[in-house]
């Protein structure tokens, strides 16, 4: 893979802006957008928007952050899916950024990199599916869905065997490919948008699929059946309203679950949930994106509009903090291999 990092001469050229991807000058809260960084576990942030061109360095402050993704093999390579701007990648941890020209321009949801070989990634951009095996320097379309409206809403790689690769979509469905994207199988449909599909990291076989008002199902037998988790979630009212879904990595089978209720977590695969004790009244705040330390199971992060929340202690206590912009938080990530390294990626308020 090659690397391209930000030459230290680059930051004495002027500042060109250039149509969506305008630069602007920092004030304290950022009025720009594009992907902030902490290298002190959220309490001070850095704007990493940084485009080097041939004409001099230009700036991705106005896109919209979508999709993260980082090289397990290595986390100094990102990867941001942006609304309408297509895919950026950079290799050295958000120094300088790179317009995969590969990609064709659009809405990009969700991003996958193969996690044995790195130069292989994988984006979802409407109701397409795109592939690189040369480090996104060139794609093609792996999966095409006929209906438009099946925009492909979550992608993820089988950590264990590379070649299975998942996508979920906006009509209900898990589609599996087993040879890396050559042909597709239909895993299951649910009678709403699949929002979120996360694999566990104990059990490649055991994933978990959060749709839109029907709440969370799970599998243990890698898709063959599935259970509805619904009836254990139901006593929390709002439960079933998702926002966001995480597997505490340091013990796989503990998961947090964001819903208009809150939070929830369960300690087995979601069986049995319990609600987690967040500062603000169930049902009063929405959550816009939810981490948690793959080191470190009790340090969750979760985002609203303005705030990061940051716990310690497996949610007993909390820490609030504003966000570094004046967009609204998307995606929220923490370094799999520098825990004290965090990426929020942002979006302009809809008007």
């Amino acid at each position: 893979m090659s690397r391209h990092p930000l030459l230290v001469s680059l930051l004495l050229l002027p500042l060109l802006g250039a149509g969506c991807l305008s630069i602007s000058t920092a004030p304290k809260k950022a009025a720009g957008g594009g992907v902030f960084q902490s290298t002190d576990k959220g309490a001070t942030w850095a704007q990493k928007v940084a485009l080097p061109t041939a004409k001099g360095v230009q700036s991705i402050s106005g896109v919209d952050v979508t999709a993260l993704a980082f090289d397990e093999q290595d986390s100094k390579a990102l990867y941001i899916g942006t609304g309408g701007n297509g895919l950026f990648y950079s290799y050295d941890a958000g120094e300088s950024w790179q317009r995969s020209s590969g990609m064709p321009a659009g809405n990009v949801t969700a991003i996958a990199v193969d996690p044995k070989q790195k130069c292989t990634v994988y984006a979802a951009v409407g109701n397409r599916l795109l592939k690189s095996e040369d480090c996104s320097r060139t794609f093609e379309v792996v999966y095409t869905d006929a209906r438009n409206a099946a925009i492909l809403t979550a992608l993820s790689v089988d950590w264990f065997a590379t070649q299975n690769v998942y996508i979920a979509t906006e009509t209900g469905d898990l589609i599996r490919s087993n040879d890396g994207g050559a042909t597709w199988t239909q895993v299951h449909r649910w009678d709403a948008a699949v929002k979120a599909f996360v694999i566990s990291r104990g059990d490649s076989r055991k994933m978990w699929v959060a749709t839109s008002g029907l709440g969370v199902s799970l599998s243990e037998d890698g898709g063959i059946t599935w259970q509805d988790l619904r009836k254990t979630m139901d006593t929390f009212d709002g439960a079933r309203q998702f926002y966001a879904i995480a597997e505490d990595r340091s013990a796989p089978g503990h998961i947090i679950h964001a819903s208009r209720f809150g939070l929830l977590e369960s300690a087995d695969g979601g069986h049995t949930w319990q609600k987690v004790n967040i500062l603000t009244p169930p049902q009063s705040v929405t959550i816009s994106a939810l981490a948690i330390n793959p080191k470190n199971g009790k340090e969750i992060y979760y985002t609203t509009a303005t705030k990061l929340y940051k716990s310690k202690d497996g949610g007993v206590s909390w820490a609030t903090s504003d966000l570094p912009t004046t967009r609204i938080a998307s995606v929220f990530a923490v370094d799999p291999n520098q825990e004290n390294v965090l990426y929020l990626g942002v979006v302009a308020p809809k008007q």
